[in-house]
């Protein structure tokens, strides 16, 4: 596991709990999607402030896997809560990197991460949300690209552009979030540079998937240094709960049958919390996960 957060493991007493909150961290907040993707520093606010209602460890900036179709310029219709219910027309030629990072939603992103970092300090643990590259591949392209490459480097160079971002703004870590699945595993190795990147600014990164993730993109992935999120590695474990889609027993019942020897691991969520789970059953996770 990357430096800057296998420090922070080493000085917990327990394990550490970094639930992807974004949805909930909205509703108990009172923030409206369109505020807070027009209002950088009140999302930060939002999420900071849900992090210390959730007793969590540390928070992560964003979570919307449209979020680099609409800084190509996809028309993105949304409801009142973010979701996009009507899929855009494909690209068809590779965008611009250099203006997708100057894009509202890509800049919003950025700058939450850079105002959550700057409070964190260097004890705090704040990771960059990137959506995974077989998900990025289909928003931007469609299901069929006409031009596979292309797509798939179009790909690389996104996830390298804005990682770069996060990693200059100081996060801990890189989340990467597939929610469709991967069928072909060149979307993977096409991120080689990016998890070069990664290790030369010291973030780990840590991969969530939606889907049932096939044994070769598996393979890419720890090939490359990623951590999966559910699997285990050789110096510590990311256990991914259910949370908001299982109960609290479950979740709880789930953390303690993962043990590796009494070292701190790090707990997510399988995904992001749902708008409408309970507070409550967030907090009384946390307390059994830190032995509260």
């Amino acid at each position: 596991m990357a430096a800057r957060l296998q420090a922070v493991l080493r000085r917990s007493r327990h394990d550490l709990f970094v639930p992807l909150a974004f949805a909930l961290s909205q509703r108990i907040e009172q923030v409206a999607w369109g505020d807070l993707a027009d209002d950088p520093g009140l999302g930060a606010f939002a999420l900071k402030s849900a992090q210390k209602v959730f007793l969590a460890d540390g928070v992560i900036n964003w979570a919307d896997s449209w979020l680099e179709a609409e800084s190509v310029g996809l028309a993105c219709k949304r409801d009142a809560e973010g979701r996009v219910a009507v899929a855009p027309a494909p690209l068809e030629a590779a965008p611009d990197t250099r203006a997708i990072l100057q894009s509202h939603p890509v800049q919003c992103a950025i700058d939450i991460a850079t105002s959550l970092c700057q409070q964190a300090g260097d004890q705090g643990l704040v990771f960059g949300y990137l959506t995974g590259p077989a998900t990025v591949r289909r928003r931007l392209f469609g299901p069929v690209p006409r031009d596979a490459r292309t797509a798939t480097d179009a790909g690389g160079n996104i996830a390298m552009a804005l990682a770069r971002a996060y990693c200059e703004a100081g996060v801990s870590a890189l989340l990467l979030a597939e929610e469709e699945p991967v069928a072909d595993v060149a979307v993977i190795e096409a991120l080689n540079p990016m998890f070069n990147l990664a290790d030369y600014y010291g973030a780990a990164v840590i991969y969530v998937s939606r889907q049932p993730l096939p044994a070769a993109a598996a393979a890419a992935l720890t090939g490359l240094g990623a951590r999966i999120a559910g699997a285990q590695d050789a110096e510590h474990e990311i256990i991914a709960l259910p949370i908001g889609e299982a109960s609290v027993e479950e979740c709880a019942a789930k953390w303690r049958s993962r043990t590796v020897g009494g070292k701190p691991r790090l707990v997510v969520s399988s995904w992001d919390i749902p708008a409408d789970a309970a507070p409550e059953d967030v907090i009384a996770l946390a307390k059994t996960i830190k032995e509260i």
